[in-house]
């Protein structure tokens, strides 16, 4: 409710003390029935302009959540793209017979899968057309979701709570998002690629040292967005089928 309408409902709420006060106390007579009668008026304008508010915060609450709605509905296309991605990733980077599968997007913030994430090999191919590396299929991909979580909010804000635009931010300015897209983009300017674009690279050795910062918050923002569409338009499981399709095969993009 905004501050104007309660000082309304204030002002109106005075008047009809007032007035109704005055006509108890004054005798009978002209002045006592003009009292009551103010009175009278008074509280059947606070009812109205009541039960008129309630109707109009009714409709526009309506409204907000069909907003929402399409907000989520948009998020569950971007966001099932999300899961197909990392879990395609996993696949290619584990060997054959690896238990267990992962069954959400959540179990793979697992320490065991992350650990597995470590041996993507970036220059390797990636099951899509057209043919690009793994390399240049996640940064493509992770780079069109934040966009379109940008968008999203750019689009709806004005009905979205404060915690769900959060929520939202949580994964398009996450610091694995950031420092991933800032390192794919150095290593690009100079020609010189990791072969393992999820780990931080030693400077003086070359070898692996540790996952890219933020990778298992990020993954575990993702989630929690998955958590807040599925309120309403279903959970995002991992699908069987991509453990049981040829493409992309386990090992396919392991480092060897």
């Amino acid at each position: 409710m905004s501050s104007s309408l309660k000082l309304a409902y204030s002002a109106l709420g005075i008047l009809v003390v007032v007035s109704y006060g005055l006509g108890l106390w004054l005798k009978a007579g002209v002045l006592r029935d003009v009292a009551l009668n103010l009175g009278a008026g008074f509280l059947g304008t606070l009812l109205t302009t009541f039960f008129i508010d309630r109707v109009v915060a009714k409709r526009e609450a309506d409204r907000a959540e069909k907003y929402r709605d399409i907000v989520r509905s948009k998020l569950k296309r971007s966001l099932a793209t999300q899961v197909r991605l990392w879990a395609y990733l996993f696949k290619a980077c584990s060997l054959k017979g690896i238990q267990p599968l992962p069954r959400k997007l959540s179990d793979l913030a697992d320490p065991m899968a992350i650990e597995v994430f470590m041996h993507l090999d970036g220059e390797s191919a990636a099951p899509c057309f057209p043919a690009a590396t793994w390399r240049e299929h996640l940064f493509a991909n992770t780079t069109l979701f934040a966009n379109e979580l940008d968008e999203l909010v750019a689009r709806f804000a004005h009905v979205l709570e404060p915690e769900e635009i959060q929520r939202i931010h949580d994964c398009s300015e996450s610091v694995f998002l950031n420092i991933w897209h800032s390192s794919y983009q150095h290593f690009s300017r100079i020609r010189q690629l990791p072969r393992a674009p999820l780990c931080v690279i030693n400077s003086d050795t070359g070898n692996t040292s540790a996952t890219m910062p933020g990778l298992k918050e990020y993954l575990l923002a993702v989630s929690a967005l998955i958590e807040w569409v599925s309120k309403s338009q279903g959970g995002l499981p991992i699908p069987e089928a991509i453990f049981s399709n040829e493409l992309p095969a386990f090992g396919s993009g392991r480092l060897p």
